[in-house]
């Protein structure tokens, strides 16, 4: 084994840890913010401008360590403001999200995954981006981004398709206002 690939799975793997704690104190402190009442308030304060908490919603709800707490802003704002608008707004602060993301994940694909993708084991895995199934790699990314899943599997996927950033803004767009706005109907049907 390469020393270097040695070094980063380390690295990779100190990273996961960090991100797992981050996730779980995400999670806790969106427990502790609908408990406390800060969301009603924050509503309270905004319940004139829907928009304002609708893409600050949209914008923290797309990353897997502070959807907890979007998803809680979200939930509230479905029950109060029509739907198109909370979908619409929501969606708009998901593609400044999904954009931060993305261009973080160029950098990540240089730093962690060309690594991994230099061992002769994991070779195999590098067929998808090198094959005729090349498609399906932005095709899977894009239903991810339009699910509840976090983004950020999705955007990873298109990333490493080299998907052009100039598409990313109106396909981001439109998937996550498709997505929101199924669940906003789900939800309202609960």
């Amino acid at each position: 084994m390469d020393n270097n690939f040695g070094k980063n799975l380390k690295n990779n793997n100190r990273s996961f840890k960090k991100d797992i704690f981050v996730l779980i104190l995400s999670i806790a402190a969106a427990f502790l913010i609908a408990l406390s009442g800060i969301v009603n308030d924050f509503l309270l304060l905004t319940q004139k401008i829907h928009f304002l908490s609708s893409f600050l919603a949209g914008l923290f709800f797309v990353s897997i360590f502070t959807a907890a707490p979007a998803l809680v802003v979200l939930l509230t704002l479905f029950a109060q403001a029509p739907l198109l608008e909370v979908s619409l707004f929501a969606a708009i602060g998901g593609v400044v999200g999904d954009f931060l993301i993305f261009k973080f994940f160029g950098s990540l694909r240089r730093l962690h995954f060309e690594a991994l993708f230099k061992n002769p084991n994991a070779k195999r895995l590098s067929f998808l981006f090198k094959s005729g199934l090349a498609w399906i790699v932005p095709v899977i990314g894009a239903i991810v981004i339009a699910s509840p899943l976090p983004d950020e599997i999705g955007l990873a996927l298109l990333g490493f398709s080299r998907f052009p950033t100039a598409l990313l803004i109106p396909l981001s767009l439109i998937l996550n206002f498709i997505g929101i706005f199924i669940f906003g109907l789900i939800v309202r049907q609960i």
